[in-house]
């Protein structure tokens, strides 16, 4: 340009007035415009780059942004005038709709390994942001074999060691001080004994050694898996919990995860873990008071209860090098039930009918708490090893007992007599069944301490509270008992049964359970007297005879009325080929009798034609011949 060859102006400078004329609001279309309106002398008003340079030297916002990793520390030490910044994926936070809410799923959230810096990403539209999303996500998975590999190494130089089995960062739901429920980032460890939580990332061996808490495995259970209202964006999301007995009470911790993926290996890292730590630990000792003396309670893997007395000692607890006697020991398959006081007492009932009252002594609640966890961890992993093959996972099994827990109650499971170790075989099997896998019954059976028949009732009943039952038809019901010409009275007399009663009650009833599609099957059979296998039709339903029997009798009135109207066929096998094939015969039948009649017919009028004629051709010769004659 020709002003920068005066070097009085310099490309950059900014013009600020042509001629009096303000250019400080104008557009660059503007501004030429007005340089081209100018005349011989042109008086410009300009501020020279040198003035507001700094300005451009400024450091990039995204340089200001911190990454609390070695990785990320090196690069910081770069030329600082750049428009990109690269951000390790080692050990980082991936998440969504934490800092803040995103109801349209846009956004994505990458949190540093020391939770200082936060790198919040906004996409154009859902779908670009979860394709983003997942693509981290798979990175970050990645390289937390490699982390762990790491750590292990660096945990091998430190004392009491312990070998790490899974980490990554979780958000925990915790209490904020407006009394209102918050998320809060946490990375978790899992040991091969316990599960360790930090604040942060831990690098060194001094950051992996002092966790801000830490549990054990073998008092650490299970409690649920699956979605939960979140209270900040209000969606749902995936979470579970962990129940924990400690000298300080019982702690209750819900994590969130982001994936399906993420939610399973959790829950999968948390059952196995204290299903293997109860298998290597092999026996569980505690100091308790039988009938009044000292003893040693142990619950071994293989050999199962075994109590020893001991001689007195001076100390507070009997001492581990007095001799001892065994003064009773059982089996886990003589087990029925267990039950303590939630202070200091603990019962344990064998199929025997022996009762064995322990009292743990002077031990405070949380105390007896985390025993009784560690007691019931032993017990659900020596169920696991016995009854089910080795592809079953716990997970499932374990899920299914906290929901027992939380659904039905210890109350209502000894009503219906099941009690100590029954309820958990019960889930083991209905666990194998969920999966697909493989479940010894026998064994099952055995470890229950129930016989038969209460085994089975009580496994239907617990199919149905935990919302395991599969919804069975009429159709499926008339087919397995070979009654399918009442498949449409069945039906129809349920509907009408159901119609009634919704206009009479006005409440809400679930009519797809297998108890009025059996009852509504049994009635219409009964009105068209097919007979089927009656008990084994009222085994299904898992209610009591009277109840049944009830139930019918309501759902026949409605079948009698159907068949008044005549508005389902009466009928008690189904022909209808056959039916088909003598109508038709029938009919040809019909037809050829028919034609052969019309014959007959036709031949008799023909003869009378024929007799007619002649005798009145007779009758008329006979006329003429007797005019003639006269």
């Amino acid at each position: 340009m020709a002003a920068d060859k005066t070097e009085k102006l310099y490309v950059g400078d900014a013009i600020l007035s042509v001629n009096g004329e303000d250019l400080r609001e104008a557009t660059h279309d503007e501004a030429v415009r007005a340089l081209k309106k100018a005349k011989k002398i042109v008086e410009l008003e300009v501020k020279y780059i040198t003035d507001f340079s700094p300005c451009f030297r400024k450091i990039s916002a995204l340089n200001e942004l911190g990454w609390g990793s070695q990785e990320a520390q090196r690069d910081a030490a770069r030329a600082n005038w750049t428009e990109t910044k690269t951000i390790p994926l080692k050990l980082c936070y991936l998440c969504r709709n934490l800092s803040m809410s995103d109801p349209e799923k846009r956004t994505v959230e990458l949190h540093s390994p020391d939770g200082k810096s936060t790198c919040i990403i906004r996409f154009p539209d859902a779908a670009v942001a979860s394709d983003w999303f997942n693509a981290i996500h798979s990175n970050v998975t990645l390289l937390l074999s490699q982390c762990i590999a790491e750590a292990n190494q660096v945990m091998t130089s430190a004392p009491n060691s312990r070998e790490i089995k899974h980490i990554g960062w979780l958000s925990e739901q915790l209490m904020n001080e407006q009394g209102s429920l918050t998320w809060k980032p946490v990375f978790i460890a899992l040991t091969d004994k316990d599960v360790l939580l930090y604040d942060t990332a831990p690098w060194s061996k001094e950051e992996w050694a002092t966790p801000f808490q830490s549990h054990p495995l073998l008092a650490t259970r299970l409690v649920h898996s699956g979605r939960l209202s979140n209270p900040v964006s209000g969606s749902d999301v995936l979470t579970f919990g962990t129940r924990c007995g400690t000298r300080n009470g019982v702690e209750t911790h819900i994590f969130r995860v982001e994936t399906q993926r993420d939610l399973a290996y959790w829950s999968r890292a948390l059952v196995q873990g204290s299903h293997g730590v109860a298998a290597i630990i092999k026996e569980v000792t505690c100091p308790v008071k039988w009938q009044g003396g000292d003893a040693r309670l142990t619950i071994h893997y293989d050999s199962g209860f075994t109590l020893h007395t001991v001689v007195p000692s001076e100390g507070p607890e009997p001492s581990t090098s007095t001799p001892t006697t065994v003064t009773w020991s059982y089996p886990y398959e003589k087990l029925r039930m267990t039950g303590d006081d939630g202070h200091r007492l603990l019962w344990l009932e064998f199929s025997d009918g022996s009762e064995q009252e322990l009292d743990l002594g002077t031990c405070p609640k949380p105390i007896l708490t985390e025993r009784v966890r560690v007691l019931e961890q032993v017990l659900l992993s020596k169920f696991l090893m016995v009854l089910t093959s080795p592809n079953l996972h716990g997970c499932k099994a374990e899920e299914l007992t906290q929901m027992l827990d939380v659904k039905v109650g210890s109350q209502a499971l000894t009503a219906l007599n099941l009690t100590g170790s029954c309820p958990v075989v019960m889930c083991l099997e209905l666990a194998a069944n969920t999966t697909g896998k493989t479940f010894n019954k026998e064994e099952g059976l055995k470890l229950s301490g129930v016989n038969k028949k209460v085994y089975a009732n009580g496994l239907k009943a617990l199919e149905s509270m935990l919302d395991l039952s599969t919804n069975i038809t009429i159709k499926d019901l008339a087919i397995q008992f070979g009654c399918t010409p009442a498949t449409e009275l069945a039906m129809k007399t349920l509907q009408s049964y159901e119609d009634e009663f919704k206009s009479k009650s006005g409440t809400v009833m679930d009519f797809t359970s297998p108890m009025f599609q059996a009852t509504a099957l049994c009635a219409a059979c009964r009105k068209l007297k097919l007979k089927i296998d009656w008990n084994k039709l009222r085994e299904l339903c898992s209610i009591k005879r009277s109840t049944y029997d009830k139930l019918v009798a309501e759902m026949e009135i409605h079948a009698v009325k159907l068949l008044e109207t005549k508005t389902v066929e009466k009928q008690k096998r189904t022909r209808g080929l056959l039916d088909e094939v003598e109508k038709h015969l029938k009919d040809e039948d019909i037809t050829k009798k028919q034609k052969k009649e019309n014959t007959q017919e036709q031949g008799e009028v023909d003869d009378y034609e024929v007799w007619k004629k002649k005798i009145l051709a007779a009758a008329a010769k006979a006329k003429e011949q007797e005019m003639n004659s006269t």
